[in-house]
């Protein structure tokens, strides 16, 4: 059984890459490798991440996600519900289950490029269904086999997603001196890799993990 990649879900940055998807807000991409933010080197848990950690990402957040402590094992999520993360505490992983083009939630690419969310199933009534029959998801179905494996542990992900919306705003919002010094030195780090690829670099990423699959 071949172990799940991990894949990187964000949004286009500008300059440096696009989205897959005509009408998606996001896409998975390929990411170069950055050490997690000083600020975030000592989060394992959800309990961990303080609420001036929450402010700092939500504040910078350029599609205005935010956490969610009332839906576990979601803890952050899209203002629109495109994406949602959800944290593994057995594992330590972070997930993401959303509308990916081309991807099904379960991460396995998909010919149609649709940007519908695979997660609901037709009940043969002509109207979708998804969860139970409240219409709740429950934990049971937040699982590694139906998501995208996004990060191994909390600190990487939340390093990851100040650092992407820090590149797109330019200008990141209330962080500290040293965290502003690492996200301008990270920010080189991701020109230096996507002007690393070629033209067709990213298209070349998607037929690589189509092979995978």
């Amino acid at each position: 059984m071949m172990t799940q990649p991990v894949n990187w879900v964000g949004c286009t940055i500008e300059g440096m890459r696009g989205c897959k998807g005509r009408y998606s807000m996001y896409s998975i991409y390929p990411v170069p490798d950055v050490p997690p933010l000083t600020m975030f080197q000592a989060v394992h848990t959800l309990d961990d991440v303080t609420p001036a950690m929450k402010r700092v990402i939500e504040k910078n957040s350029c599609t205005a996600c935010y956490f969610d402590d009332e839906e576990a094992p979601i803890f952050f999520r899209d203002q629109q519900d495109c994406c949602l993360w959800w944290f593994d505490k057995a594992s330590g992983c972070v997930y993401a289950a959303g509308k990916f083009p081309g991807w099904t939630i379960g991460g396995v690419l998909s010919n149609s490029g649709s940007c519908e969310n695979s997660s609901s199933e037709s009940d043969g009534s002509g109207e979708e269904s998804s969860g139970n029959e409240s219409g709740e998801e429950t934990a049971e179905e937040w699982s590694a086999a139906n998501s995208t494996l996004v990060a191994h542990n909390l600190s990487t992900f939340l390093s990851r997603m100040l650092l992407e919306d820090a590149i797109s705003r330019e200008e990141p919002k209330d962080v500290d001196p040293t965290t502003a010094q690492e996200l301008e030195r990270y920010t080189l780090a991701y020109r230096e890799f996507y002007a690393s690829l070629p033209a067709d670099g990213i298209k070349q990423y998607y037929s690589l993990l189509e092979s995978l699959f």
